[in-house]
């Protein structure tokens, strides 16, 4: 456990920076572009986070087969071959993928959309090289060369973002290519240090590598869907958000993720370190060290109400033409909150188990409830707020549906369980439910206040329970 916790040093550094970067980006971006420029780079970004199906699955394959393995223990020759097989398999993706955006501009004229879905259509062969690799630093525990590599890019990006509010000359398109060039220059340094893993000099067997490369996707393929179907539930609202709302509309939404998403990175540290630590542990510990994890998101719930205050302040100071965002902006951050303590906390356990096949079933399940809800709205009103809503109450019973059933799993005797959502979580997650309906900021303010004591109180214990985790 000394070892997880120099990993988490390493990793929360490096997310710090992540996270100055993103603030960076949160906030200067939208102050450069127009609302309808912003929104065009969202529509980027939010197609760009699932170009990773084109992979098949087979960076999770390699992450689940070697979650325990040092990296002088990888079988490299087997990898070598297989992710050349993997290079070929993308390289074709991104050459269909571009045909169709041929097509689609053919028929629709657009030259924003061509722009944006072309560079996609390219990201699909370094995003899977990436995935790759990043796993394979996060799964050997390199956690020293999987923080740099990971908060590379986003450094050299974030000089970009000061120069163009600085002379405010950039465009979204300026944007987007300085996300791929500076991506392609990271990936480009990972091949260098890990070249045995690429090098195609000697000994190269496409054969030997698409037997591997099928054997992985068969274990990583249900992990992979039910990772994007997890994306998919709030990016199925983004979605709709797209084709039946305005690109205004997309945009202030699209804000209001951004900044939200900031939570992610503040959580993101625990979540890279954990998945290998508990692999490496024995199932007897697995409750202990659940239950631990989850007093810590108890804990951080406690700050979302003080986060939203200041965000509130910022936006009205710094981005007014943002401001339509705050009829639903607590709505997101509970989206977020239960959308991180599912990625962090129960799909770490989850797989641990190897109950992929749960993770992807419910997270269909969710995803089909959500489309039929969502299908109403296009023909009446279709906005960011009943996205919030909708979304909220899936995600909801999502996150108690998969507590119940992995308490079921680390507990056999019912006895012994505790509720699968604690009476505190669920009753703060309902105060700030009424919170974003009363739009009262004094009333805010001091659910704050309180919400900040209970924090200190709480973190107190987490400090008690950090010495309990060491000796696990």
């Amino acid at each position: 456990m000394n070892r997880f916790l120099k990993n988490l040093k390493w990793v929360i550094s490096s997310q710090l920076l992540v996270l100055i970067a993103s603030l960076l980006r949160s906030l200067l971006i939208p102050k450069v572009l127009s609302v309808n420029g912003f929104g065009y780079w969202q529509i980027y970004l939010f197609y760009l986070s699932y170009v990773g199906i084109f992979s098949l699955g087979y960076n999770e394959g390699i992450y689940l087969a070697y979650g325990s393995y040092d990296y002088d223990d990888l079988p490299k020759k087997e990898l070598r071959d297989g992710n050349i097989f993997h290079l070929i398999i993308l390289v074709l993706f991104s050459i269909l993928v571009e045909l169709a955006v041929i097509i689609f501009y053919f028929f629709n004229k657009n030259g924003n959309y061509f722009f944006v879905y072309t560079v996609i259509a390219l990201s699909i062969i370094t995003y899977g090289i990436n995935g790759v690799l990043i796993y394979i630093y996060q799964i050997t525990n390199q956690m020293r060369s999987y923080s740099f590599f990971s908060v590379f890019s986003k450094i050299l990006f974030s000089f970009v973002v000061l120069f163009s509010f600085f002379s405010n000359k950039l465009t979204y398109q300026n944007f987007v290519i300085a996300d791929f060039v500076f991506t392609l220059i990271t990936i480009i340094l990972m091949v260098l240090k890990t070249r045995e893993l690429y090098s195609a000099k000697s000994g190269l067997s496409l054969k030997n590598g698409a037997m591997f490369f099928w054997h992985n996707i068969k274990s990583g393929a249900m992990l992979m869907f039910a990772q994007l179907s997890s994306m998919l539930i709030l990016g199925i609202g983004r979605l709709f958000l797209q084709l039946y709302a305005s690109l205004r509309e997309f945009s202030i939404f699209s804000f209001g993720i951004t900044i939200t998403n900031l939570l992610v990175v503040l959580s993101s540290a625990i979540g890279t370190v954990l998945y290998p630590t508990v692999a490496r542990a024995s199932k007897d510990k697995y409750y202990t060290i659940y239950n631990i994890i989850n007093y810590l998101f108890e804990t951080f719930l406690c700050i979302i109400p003080l986060i939203y205050v200041v965000a509130v302040f910022i936006v009205y100071s710094f981005l007014p033409h943002f401001t339509d965002v705050f009829s639903y902006l607590l709505l997101l951050f509970i989206i977020i909150y239960l959308q991180i303590k599912m990625q962090v906390s129960l799909n770490t356990f989850l797989k641990a188990l190897r109950q992929e096949a749960f993770l992807f079933r419910i997270n269909i399940l969710a995803i089909v409830i959500e489309f039929v809800v969502f299908l109403p709205f296009i023909y009446w009103k279709f906005d960011g707020f009943i996205v919030s809503i909708i979304t909220v109450v899936v995600m909801l019973a999502k996150n108690y549906i998969s507590e119940v059933f992995l308490n079921k799993l680390m507990i056999s005797n019912s006895k012994d369980r505790k509720f699968a959502i604690s009476l505190f979580e669920s009753f703060s997650l309902f105060v700030l439910i009424i919170l974003n309906n009363i739009m009262n900021k004094t009333v805010i303010i001091v659910a704050s206040l309180i919400y900040t004591l209970i924090f200190v109180r709480k973190l107190l214990k987490v400090i008690k329970l950090g010495r309990k985790f060491r000796n696990i």
